[in-house]
């Protein structure tokens, strides 16, 4: 035997190789007694009719660059205006034949990048008369605070006899602002029923308020909402001196910080305060709006990492940031804060449910009945169009009316009272339509018309619905789940396009059942709540819908697109409680289901890497799929490839059973590139050391600056244990749950606490052998005692980096039958066996493919025992490939 080198995943581990003949026979086959049916037709269209509104494109013929804002003087009907950030603005005439001319162009001066650029753009209440406009943009300027980007608030004019066109030279200054950042500008700009101009004002950018804008009244104009006198009125009052206060406006007397001394309990001195402020503790206000009928302001702000918000927006209040985000703890919360000093949101919701709130309008109309009285507000990266009443027995409740990303503002048609959409990714103005898109199949109103089940009684599936296990449930607050797959045509199969990864063709259909106990002491208790159906369509992502079923149980019907909270009554050894069911709304779905997770969750190869049984004793779910004929090409030796471990396999490291817990519960959103804006990977391919669990920084450290996504030994002090653990503070997961995960609470709690505690880290090794970390010979890739084995891998193998004849061996014997290749197995690390037949450079190194090298993840050491059935006229080489600590 020899020692060589092999590179695995980025690092270097050492193998054992040994050269043996043996011969072995054959296995007998395990029938699984699945068969595959042909399958009964199912009533789940392709593209169906999600939402009870759609959008129309208004002006077909005409494309526009990154529109930002859609506005009309007042009183007008006959002109449309159209802002884009890059620095135009068009006008739009003769509705029923549309035409498109240039109104103002400041592309030669304006810095569009990032959320730079042509802001807004907004027509004095007496335009008719004076022909003033105002417009909020971006540049690069030389001012006495710096030389780089300016916000900048402009009044301009319309040329001489044609209102048509904007006089570029007539631009007078007001506000000039030195910005050291081109994100959350702000930007949203209306007048008022006071006639006074409001102006939201972002916190500069970079994140956590880094540049400490967002609770300063005596700075900068930065974090909050202005409000100033553009017409110069008597008895208002000259701004405070300030770099960029050009002039031309005064504050209005009656503004809530003229003559303020102090500021959240700190002095402030008088001639210092930024008296144009109106309300402050906002991060990035895009867009806001007036009603009308009543004159209250609506405000959107968009969050950080937590909450998106909709405010109602009153004189001299403070909204929070960044003390709070939304009614959550924020980034630079101290213990002692309490919410009562700062106003809360009206409605509020979480990452997983949005990310950038945008367009936001309190609808007064007849053109659509039906939002009289609402605010329509748009979620621009995660493209869902919501409502929700300011006042009224459903105030705070939000309606998702449809999915269409990028919409960047909202306006009003100035003929015809519609509500308008500009679409920033696809150049276009969209008209909002109140009724499903008549293009799309509207969706079965009942689970019996679905087809899914051919005896609703017994829930017995149709033909060609298949059963299927999991080896890690979603949390779904003590739900006992049933599972089942269809693909509706015979020559449709499911791939692997990895071993993590599946392709899952158009058409194919998933259903969960959720059943509830509702006396934990009684078997019988248990009650049908719904039936939740994935459809994967043809455009790359499924669609979710869920069907809640009847009191008597026989059927189910569809829930509405917004969703359904239900109190049950369930009754504990403690006594009876109250658990609120939530029936996810189809914007949820979207959620979880989204691209980062390919769209389907439960239905992976990690996932579905188990036993099941059909009927004849327990096979291996993967392979018995394929053997049926769902998978093509089928799955060779599908026992190796990934498996999650079942929570309560205590077989297993607790460790590997937590990162199990992650996957299947956190990864869909927490990845890169995923919906969650934090600095940590849950995804069990991701070797530990590379999450940024342990010891990571997380984005809000819930008022403890010591906190850390994973502290090892510390609760208190792991973010990631106080969000699963504690519903206060913003639980995770946060979709479709309202109970406590008692099973993840005791694993994660085992993990941080009982055996994180305990583990040494690299450093602490380097410590120990060396004395110090900047010894250079403690370095990972050092190699101090020759024996070809590098100090990171010294560590894994748990070997002395300083003894040459300290290292794993493994142990091969033969016999009449096989060859079996022995090795100390240590917890938390996979190993495989490999072999060759020639040890030519290149080598090619081969899986053996046999039940007993799957990966396994053990709790604790053993000696493992990998038997390879060849003939022992076969010569053949072996190996034992370490990965590294998960």
């Amino acid at each position: 035997m020899r020692k060589v080198r092999e590179e695995f995943c980025g690092i270097l581990f050492r193998v054992w190789i040994g050269a043996w003949f043996w011969a072995c026979g054959a296995s007998a086959e395990l029938e699984s007694g699945l068969i595959r049916a042909h399958s009964t037709p199912l009533n789940l269209p392709l593209s169906p009719q999600l939402y009870d509104y759609h959008t129309v494109n208004v002006f077909p013929e005409i494309a526009f660059d990154r529109p930002v804002r859609i506005t009309a003087p007042v009183g007008e009907r006959d002109r449309l205006f159209i802002v884009e950030q890059g620095g135009r603005v068009w006008m739009i005439s003769h509705f029923a034949h549309p035409q498109a001319s240039i109104f103002l162009d400041l592309t030669d001066r304006v810095v569009s990048q990032g959320e730079a650029g042509l802001l807004n753009v907004i027509f004095h209440p007496q335009f008719e008369r004076n022909g003033f406009f105002f417009v909020f943009y971006t540049l690069n300027d030389v001012s006495s605070q710096g030389t780089g980007l300016h916000d900048r608030l402009s009044r301009f004019r319309v040329l001489e006899g044609d209102s048509d066109r904007a006089d570029v030279a007539s631009e007078i200054v007001l506000l000039n602002q030195f910005d050291r950042h081109v994100w959350h500008n702000g930007g949203g700009m209306a007048f008022g029923p006071d006639g006074y101009l409001y102006l939201t004002v972002g916190d500069e950018g970079s994140g956590a308020d880094a540049l400490d804008n967002s609770q300063r009244i005596d700075r900068n104009f930065f974090s909050g909402m202005l409000r100033i006198d553009v017409d110069m009125r008597s008895g208002n009052l000259p701004p405070n001196p300030h770099p960029a206060v050009v002039g031309n406006y005064l504050v209005p007397a009656d503004n809530p910080f003229v003559d303020a001394v102090s500021f959240n309990g700190i002095p402030v001195s008088p001639e210092a305060v930024r008296t144009e402020f109106y309300a402050v503790g906002l991060r990035n206000a895009w867009r806001f709006s007036f009603d009308s009928k009543t004159g209250s302001l609506y405000c959107n702000d968009t969050g950080e990492t937590t909450r998106e918000e909709v405010n109602r927006i009153v004189k001299g209040s403070n909204y929070g940031w960044a003390h709070w985000e939304g009614s959550m703890i924020g980034p630079k919360w101290r213990l002692g804060m309490s919410k009562n000093d700062y106003k809360s949101p009206l409605i509020e919701y979480g990452r997983e449910l949005g990310n950038g709130i945008a367009g936001g309008l309190l609808y007064r109309g007849e053109a659509l009945p039906s939002l009289d009285g609402s605010y329509v507000f748009s979620d621009f990266w995660n493209g869902f169009l919501g409502r929700f009443y300011p006042d009224g027995n459903t105030a705070g409740k939000i309606e998702w009316l449809l999915y269409d990303s990028g919409i960047s503002d909202i306006g009003i048609h100035p003929a015809t009272g519609e509500i308008l959409l500009a679409d920033w990714f696809e150049g276009s103005v969209k008209r909002l339509v109140a009724r499903p898109d008549p293009a799309l199949q509207p969706l079965p109103h009942r689970l019996s018309e679905t087809g899914v089940f051919h005896n609703l009684e017994e829930l017995l599936p149709s033909a060609g619905v298949v059963p299927y296990e999991i080896n890690v449930p979603f949390w779904s607050d003590f739900a006992i789940k049933q599972r089942w797959f269809s693909l509706p045509n015979s020559n449709q199969n499911f791939s692997l396009q990895s071993p993590n990864k599946m392709h899952y063709p158009a058409g194919a259909v998933w259903i969960k059942q959720f059943n509830l106990k509702q006396n934990l002491d009684d078997p019988a208790s248990i009650r049908r709540l719904e039936t939740r159906i994935l459809v994967q369509t043809p455009f790359g992502l499924p669609y979710g819908v869920t069907y809640r079923w009847n009191d008597s149980q026989t059927d189910a019907t569809l829930v509405s697109a917004s969703g359904l909270d239900e109190n049950i009554s369930v009754q504990t050894p403690q006594g009876a409680r109250v658990q609120v069911w939530r029936y996810p709304s189809r914007r949820e779905c979207f959620s979880c289901h989204n691209s980062r997770s390919s769209g389907v969750l439960g239905f992976t190869p990690a996932q579905l890497n188990r036993a099941i049984d059909y009927g004849c004793g327990p096979v291996h779910q993967l392979q018995a799929l394929s053997d049926a004929g769902f998978f093509h090409p089928p799955l060779e030796n599908a026992h190796l490839l990934p498996a999650l471990a079942r929570l309560d396999d205590a077989s297993q490291s607790l460790e590997y059973r937590v990162r199990s817990y992650l996957e299947a519960n956190c990864a869909n959103c927490h990845q890169p590139g995923g919906v969650a804006s934090v600095p940590w990977d849950a995804r069990i391919t991701s070797p530990l050391r590379n999450t940024h669990l342990l010891y990571g920084k997380p984005s809000n450290h819930l008022g403890n600056p010591a906190s850390l996504v994973i502290a090892p030994g510390s609760l208190d002090h792991s973010i990631l244990f106080r969000r699963i653990s504690q519903s206060e503070i913003g639980r995770m997961p946060p979709l479709a749950s309202n109970e406590l995960d008692p099973q993840a609470i005791r694993l994660l709690r085992g993990w941080i606490v009982d055996e994180l505690s305990q583990r040494p880290s690299f450093a602490d090794w380097q410590i120990t052998h060396f004395g110090s970390k900047s010894n250079p010979h403690s370095l990972p890739n050092a190699n101090p005692d020759g024996d070809e084995a590098v100090n990171f891998l010294e560590f894994i193998e748990q070997t002395h980096p300083l003894l040459p004849s300290h290292e794993q061996r493994i142990r091969v014997r033969t016999s009449e039958e096989n060859v079996e290749i022995q090795f100390r197995q240590l917890p938390n690390r996979l190993y495989e066996v490999q072999w060759t037949d020639a040890l030519a450079s290149p080598t090619l190194w081969q899986t053996l493919e046999v039940p007993e090298n799957r990966p396994f993840v053990s709790a604790s050491p053993f000696w493992k025992t990998v038997a390879d059935p060849q003939p022992h006229s076969v010569a053949r080489f072996y190996r034992v490939i370490v990965i590294g600590g998960f």
